[in-house]
């Protein structure tokens, strides 16, 4: 749960919270916490890992160790 500032008192609030506790202040509109985006990266990473792996595993094999 974060908090916030109320815009009247300036007590602390929780983003939840439809008025103020402390002062009844309306909040008009609901606080809206940003969405933090998964990276795409992480599953391409992966992949490459992935065959990095497989190409390894074949030079090992090749090579005979």
């Amino acid at each position: 749960m974060a908090l916030i500032n109320c815009p009247e008192c300036n007590k602390e609030i929780s983003t939840k919270a439809m008025s103020c506790p402390n002062c009844g202040y309306t909040l008009v509109e609901p606080v809206v916490q940003p969405v933090v985006q998964k990276s795409e990266r992480s599953g391409c990473s992966l992949f490459f890992l992935i065959v990095g792996a497989i190409i390894f595993a074949f030079i090992l094999m090749y090579l005979g160790i």
